[in-house]
């Protein structure tokens, strides 16, 4: 029997349980209810459990895929009953019905267990498919049939989602607007968009390069397309096959980017003189490693276009490591005022470790407004995560400027106040 999807992962047994649901979808009553999701947002679910409480989640559900392109099918539930110890108890099944209307189960029965103070609250599935479809999958639409059982109550519920397979093709050059394409990475994460990655890669309109920086590179924009192009690998062999009609500026970022992704070289014969020598030269580039090392602002912005990417807490907690950089603060200003004096190696370090910090700092106050799900990173880091006393009252400083409701003066995060 032809394998329709390739499940590839489970993700970590947990349940996380988000702020009750608003009124007009949970009655006051709670009955047995869900919702089941079909996204392309990060299967780790730190958008989901990596956010301070009651603050609620954004979830972006995807009605069209192409072959390889990755996604999870997620169920949320309320309205469970609770038992002794106000556990919950309950199980789903998961079945896929492709075009030609043929069924698979995918899952049978498997648990959602865990405790809850209140059955309005919505609890993400400990487990959950991730996959993709391969290129044997017929194209066409296919249902996806949740059916939840209670297994206190004996109650069920059923949710069905919906799915386009096409084939994708090159877009249009004017599909995005030249703002759109400049901007369009800052809420990326929350809709990953195959056609705008291509288009605004190959676009004009976006630059790899960023005059004053030490790399002579936008590390920001280079991380970006490295990352987003590492969860849409099937676009690789499309950029191969565009690769020689490609204009001269299209064909350096290929380059580029195939160094980035550690891809095979492209074939010299397929290269002018100039393009081998940059081909060389981008092999033999050292591109910041921000989980080594965070003394530098290549790495502070390199860690941002992670995020960007993939909607990822991992970046956002690595970049409040860099708070500990505090003592660096003057340390640029201290360099640069010596003048004629001589400059030890020390003082180099030092000068990058203050320009790294304020490197956070200014970005963490620019992207985090931007982009709210890094807002809210930054508040789970301040709320939830162990860190020195300097680096929380920094953080704190910071969030009060990007979250004063939640962080004004009066209103203490639950971590200040078990110190206070």
């Amino acid at each position: 029997m032809k394998r329709l999807l390739t499940i590839f992962a489970l993700c970590g047994a947990f349940v996380w349980a988000a702020a009750p649901a608003a009124d007009s979808i949970a009655p006051k009553k709670p009955s047995l209810d869900g919702v089941f999701v079909i996204t392309e947002q990060s299967p780790t679910l730190d958008w989901w459990a990596k956010v301070p409480t009651d603050t609620g989640a954004q979830i972006s559900p995807v009605r069209k895929l192409y072959r390889g392109q990755p996604f999870s099918l997620i169920p949320f539930v309320m309205g469970y009953t609770l038992g002794p110890d106000n556990a919950f108890d309950l199980s789903y099944s998961l079945t896929k019905q492709a075009p030609d209307q043929t069924r698979q189960l995918l899952l049978k029965d498997f648990p959602i267990k865990g405790h809850s103070a209140d059955a309005r609250l919505l609890q993400a599935s400990p487990q959950f498919i991730s996959g993709f479809f391969e290129d044997s999958d017929p194209l066409g639409t296919y249902h996806f049939s949740f059916e939840l059982r209670d297994q206190i109550s004996g109650g069920t519920i059923q949710k069905e989602g919906v799915v386009e397979l096409a084939d994708w093709k090159r877009p249009a050059d004017d599909l995005f607007t030249a703002q759109q394409l400049q901007m369009g990475h800052l809420r990326y994460y929350a809709q990953p968009d195959p056609d705008w990655l291509w288009l605004s890669f190959l676009s004009d309109e976006v630059s790899f390069e960023q005059s004053g920086s030490a790399m002579g590179f936008n590390c920001v924009v280079l991380a970006f397309y490295k990352h987003a192009f590492g969860r849409y690998v099937f676009l690789m062999p499309k950029l191969d096959e565009a690769f020689d009609k490609a204009t001269p500026s299209q064909r350096l970022k290929i380059i580029l980017l195939y160094a980035l992704m550690e891809k095979p070289e492209i074939a010299a014969g397929r290269l002018s003189e100039d393009e081998r020598a940059y081909q060389k030269q981008m092999r033999a580039v050292e591109f910041p490693k921000p989980y080594e090392q965070l003394d530098t602002p290549g790495e502070i912005d390199w860690l941002w276009g992670e995020f960007f990417a993939t909607g990822e807490y991992k970046p956002i907690r690595r970049l409040c490591e860099a708070l500990t950089l505090l003592p660096y603060a003057k340390a640029a200003e201290r360099v640069l005022a010596a003048k004629d004096e001589a400059v030890s190696d020390a003082d180099v370090e030092a000068f990058w470790k203050g320009k790294a910090f304020a490197g956070f700092m200014r970005s963490a106050l620019v992207n985090a407004q931007a982009a709210p799900l890094a807002r809210q990173y930054l508040g789970y880091v301040l709320e939830r995560e162990p860190m020195d006393d300097n680096s929380r009252a920094l953080l704190l400083v910071l969030m009060r400027k990007l979250w004063p409701e939640r962080y004004g003066e009066a209103m203490l995060p639950a971590a200040e106040k078990k110190q206070s």
